[in-house]
């Protein structure tokens, strides 16, 4: 199966498609499926503005709109998952996984499907220490702090996606030795088939590691302001080098940080003690601190050791009216990294490339030393999360991107991942969607069941994945305060009990053996569609406060017989069948949104629960489930794309 995988998508959506599409032209062959490693920015209309944490003047709608209105349909399966910049109402309504439009499935706050039998799992957000352990408690609408919290990692979606089955990977020394560090605590066997992860965020130790094969010092020479993160060993997300190590997917696609990386993780290569690297790469500047030129600052966050010297990105566009002729032109050959499974080293391989729209800014090839004055990619804001500045194009508005955004970006270059030499996960992340950027990568990689020239790829549920949904169910907090988990061996039990109970449903393998070899039974079509819930850019109306009770999540409760606790519809209301099972249908409804529907209730304090205390039998009970989080308030569901006229509202 040919995969593309684009890095930071920005809302760029024609253009990585336009991309794409180039590359299949000249190259002569197909792709079947893109995967999308965050900051998607899957914006409904401008009042998802309000829960997008960016500055007002980076507000660019983007194209995901026209997808979303049925004006455009994606012409390849497309996975997503989100970043830092996302329009967190519209991705929490899909909590559980659904379809942001037509073709496009996301793959929720953290989740598992099979594409044609391969296992792809990913992880939403970006880490950060303080919100870890707490549970889902943000409500629209979100204040400065919540619009920043619903986006970091919580351990209760770590701790669902350890119990995924690991990879089966062939050493040629034998079994791994055992080790706490890479034990995995999933109940099922490990998977006699290779599978992918996505994340926007990096694993911590992926540049420092000696488990790590990699070229460190192309990655400080990029980026320098690394360095430091690098040595210290600080550079990336300890909850999900947890997951790398004991998941062990044979490819993990991330993004985030704005520049490619390629490395090969070895997993039979002790880390001793995950200690850095600390002779990476020298840090010039006379012992100056270097700073990150994509990164927003506040002003609580900066180091109070003075800025000696800053150094230009060359890898970033120069903003406004600055680029002139102070940059290079676009190059006809580009040098990609290349994994070499067999010799787990990254080698630079020279590739032709097409050259861009001569519209395009280039960048320049060498790392430039630059005056202690501002830097024009840099915004220097005193009431902003220190996350790091959202992509802006040159000439982005405050409310459309522009027409003349280059449709040609360079194309992406096919990669060879056939070697099955391991036990080792090849990551890659990959840069932000612009002219000249390294932001999207095409690999031939192996699935179980083989892809039909005429026909899309088979997209099934996960039946792993949601035996561990339905396991941990009980415990996904809405409050500040998440619900304390069992010990694992008492999680294991619980997940073979819930297995048991996928499979007797008929929601397990196709081929019936429960080995975890094939693909699921279930089509996610066939249970969840896309259906529009605030009204699209094209329609109008709605309210940047308006919150939706989305079939897809109903569905997919339904399908598991859980609790809906994503913005329920309010107690003793009995919802009508969902919109395309409803006779007659399909069934159309008013574009207006219940921007009027009282704001939703705080989420139940902490007094009036006493989870903790409970034994885990009750607290998998449906009588101790936690309150669900939204009460009161009436709502109207949109017409799905190519609707009919009758209109239902639900009140």
């Amino acid at each position: 199966m040919r995969v593309a995988i684009e890095g930071c998508c920005h809302g760029e959506l024609d253009a990585i498609y336009a991309s794409i599409a180039r590359a299949e032209k000249e190259k002569g062959f197909k792709v079947d499926l893109l995967l999308i490693c965050g900051d998607f920015q899957a914006l409904r209309n401008t009042h998802d503005f309000e829960s997008l944490a960016v500055p007002a003047k980076f507000r660019a709608l983007g194209s995901f709109h026209s997808y979303y209105s049925g004006k455009k349909v994606a012409p390849i399966l497309t996975i997503i998952i989100g970043g830092n910049h996302e329009a967190s109402n519209y991705m929490w309504e899909l909590y559980h996984g659904g379809w942001l439009a037509e073709n496009m499935y996301y793959l929720g706050t953290a989740g598992s499907v099979l594409v044609n039998g391969l296992r792809i799992s990913g992880a939403s957000g970006i880490y950060k220490s303080h919100d870890l352990f707490k549970g889902f408690f943000e409500t629209v609408p979100y204040d400065h702090s919540s619009m920043r919290s619903i986006y970091h990692i919580r351990n209760y979606s770590i701790q669902k996606l350890l119990l995924l089955p690991p990879s089966e990977q062939p050493s040629s020394d034998g079994p791994l030795p055992y080790s706490p560090l890479t034990a995995s605590p999933s109940p099922f066997p490990p998977s006699p088939h290779p599978s992918i992860f996505l994340s926007h965020d990096w694993p911590l130790s992926i540049a420092s590691s000696p488990s790590s094969s990699n070229d460190v010092g192309a990655l400080i020479r990029k980026k320098p302001f690394f360095a430091e993160e690098i040595r210290d060993n600080t550079l990336g997300s300890k909850p999900l080098l947890e997951v790398l190590r004991k998941v062990k997917p044979r490819w993990w696609f991330a993004a985030h940080l704005h520049v490619k990386f390629a490395a090969v993780w070895r997993h039979d290569v002790m880390e001793g003690g995950g200690q850095a690297i600390a002779a990476a790469a020298p840090v010039t500047g006379g012992g100056g601190a270097t700073r990150n030129p994509d990164e927003i600052l506040l002003d609580d966050d900066e180091d109070e050791t003075p800025m000696l010297k800053v150094y230009s990105n060359p890898d970033e566009i120069v903003m406004d009216d600055e680029y002139e002729d102070s940059v290079a032109a676009p190059s006809a050959a580009v040098v990609e990294a290349k994994i070499d499974a067999a010799s787990d080293k990254v080698e630079a391989v020279e590739t032709l490339e097409v050259a861009v729209d001569a519209g395009a800014v280039g960048t320049s090839s060498t790392t430039v030393a630059a005056t202690p004055l501002d830097n024009p990619d840099e915004i220097m804001l005193d009431d902003e999360d220190e996350d790091e500045e959202p992509h802006q194009h040159p000439h982005a508005s405050t409310s459309t991107l522009p027409s003349s955004l280059p449709s040609r970006p360079p194309p992406p270059v096919l990669l060879d991942t056939s070697s099955t030499e391991g036990p080792i996960t090849k990551f890659l992340a990959l840069d932000k969607c612009l002219p000249n950027k390294d932001y999207l990568q095409i690999l031939e990689i192996p699935t179980p069941l083989p892809i039909s020239p005429s026909s899309p790829p088979s997209l099934t549920y996960d039946p792993a994945w949601l035996a561990i949904t339905r396991a941990l169910h009980p415990f996904l907090s809405l409050s500040q305060r998440q619900t304390q988990l069992p010990q694992p061996q008492q999680l294991k039990e619980l997940v073979r009990k819930e297995m048991d109970w996928v499979t007797k449903q008929g929601l397990g393998w196709s081929d019936g053996k429960g080995d975890g070899v094939g693909e699921g039974k279930v089509k996610i079509g066939e249970v969840q569609r896309f259906w529009r819930t605030a009204p699209s850019q094209e329609e109008g109306g709605g309210g940047p406060a308006a919150w939706y009770t989305n079939p897809q999540t109903i569905a997919f409760c339904d399908m598991l017989q859980i609790q809906n606790k994503i913005n329920p519809f309010p107690p003793g209301f009995v919802p009508p069948p969902l919109p395309w099972l409803a006779e007659p249908a399909p069934i159309s409804t008013s574009t207006t949104a219940p921007a009027s529907a009282p704001a939703p209730a705080p989420a139940p304090t902490d007094v009036e629960k006493d989870e903790d205390e409970l034994e885990v039998d009750a607290l998998v009970s449906e009588e101790q489930q936690e309150p669900t989080k939204r009460v009161g308030g009436g709502l109207s569901l949109p017409p799905p794309v190519g609707g009919g006229d009758e209109e239902v509202v639900l009140l």
